[in-house]
């Protein structure tokens, strides 16, 4: 995961949570880019999990270094080891048919009934639990997606009964750089983004 790196939408969160507006992200990613931003524990739900930790499939036990112990094992084509029992140890992700972090339950309902703005952002919409978050905002609470397509509930975001919706349809780096611009962010923004890629 190091060759992926964060891009100007992730700058865009990490800004939000510097200036005290960043409640919560929840993401379905397991690629750690919210983490490599910046982005602060208590405030990332991450699903489905993350390729930042692992832990042995028969004791449950997390590994101390998941790079040292996972990865790099990995890298040299052999099978991670748990320390404690010598099983097999497996990514702190959510395969398919296994139910998602229970984080995500714990903190659902107090922060959609809360949420006073939602930020939706490169997401079929599709699958659910998540696709259904849209619909946990209070009825008055405007809705922004950046996408590259009109998704779910946005796709009435025309519609003369519309009255929260807004959306950037296309490419969402460039949606969130022209929020920063019309915010009076670009300068902090393209400052954080040149930090994390070196530029």
């Amino acid at each position: 995961t190091d060759q992926v790196k964060p891009t100007l939408s992730h700058s865009f969160m990490k800004l939000l949570q510097d200036k005290n507006y960043l409640h919560r992200i929840y993401t379905q990613n397991v690629d750690t880019l919210e983490n490599k931003i910046g982005i602060s524990d208590n405030l990332l739900i991450q699903a489905h999990g993350s390729l930042n930790n692992a832990y042995c499939m028969k004791c449950n036990q997390y590994v101390d270094d998941v790079n040292e112990e996972f990865w790099d094992v990995i890298q040299s084509d052999k099978i991670p080891k748990c320390k404690k029992c010598d099983f097999i140890l497996r990514p702190d992700v959510v395969f398919f048919g296994e139910g998602i972090k229970s984080k995500f339950h714990d903190f659902r309902e107090g922060d959609f009934k809360d949420c006073d703005l939602l930020i939706v952002a490169g997401t079929t919409l599709y699958v659910f639990p998540f696709a259904g978050l849209v619909n946990d905002t209070p009825l008055l609470s405007p809705r922004l997606l950046f996408n590259n397509e009109l998704v779910g509930c946005f796709k009435n975001v025309s519609s003369k009964y519309n009255y929260r919706d807004v959306a950037s349809v296309g490419d969402i780096d460039n949606g969130f750089f022209k929020l920063a611009q019309l915010l009076g962010w670009e300068s902090e923004l393209n400052d954080i983004y040149s930090k994390i890629n070196g530029k």
